[in-house]
């Protein structure tokens, strides 16, 4: 499987779509699937760059914000939550990334 998706996203007249993964199925199908990190896998019908399969890419790509990794599982207001919301802020991401490893250890 992982030959024939790099034959697809390899080749520059094939250029996919950003989230867009590809690959041709062991039946000689291309399949095409929506996957942006937090949002459930979309496939996407039709072939690549046409109406059908960009009406679907659009309205996968026009979804909310996803939740943060976890989020459902997290009671509110708990120092768990508390540590997410510090990893999704601005002032976290201005952090070295060395400083990473000391919340987890705590939640």
């Amino acid at each position: 499987m992982a030959r024939y998706a790099c034959a697809i996203e390899d080749r520059p007249e094939m250029k996919l779509p950003k989230f867009v993964k590809g690959f041709v199925d062991r039946h000689g199908h291309a399949r095409f699937y929506f996957r942006r990190p937090g949002i459930k896998l979309v496939p996407l019908p039709g072939l690549l760059w046409s109406p059908e399969f960009m009406a679907a890419y659009h309205e996968a790509n026009s979804t909310e914000r996803p939740l943060p990794i976890g989020g459902d599982r997290v009671k509110p207001r708990s120092i768990r939550a508390l540590a997410i919301a510090y990893y999704d802020s601005a002032a976290f991401k201005a952090t070295q990334a060395g400083h990473a490893g000391c919340l987890p250890q705590h939640c």
